[in-house]
């Protein structure tokens, strides 16, 4: 099965529900039918390059 990209405008939305909410990962991934495992690694590389939410 292809792995299917995440487009920016469901970065900034798994961004703000993670910051603004505090909501976890389960609950982001029920909200954006995510695997939490993608959100996890997705926010892992976005801390490790520096990425916050005020640049998204």
């Amino acid at each position: 099965m292809p792995n299917n990209r995440i487009n920016m405008r469901k970065m900034r939305d798994i961004l703000r529900l993670r910051f603004e909410t505090g909501f976890s990962f389960r609950q982001i991934s029920q909200c954006g039918d995510i695997s939490t495992g993608t959100i996890q690694k997705m926010l892992k590389r976005l801390d490790a390059i520096g990425v916050t939410r005020h640049l998204l």
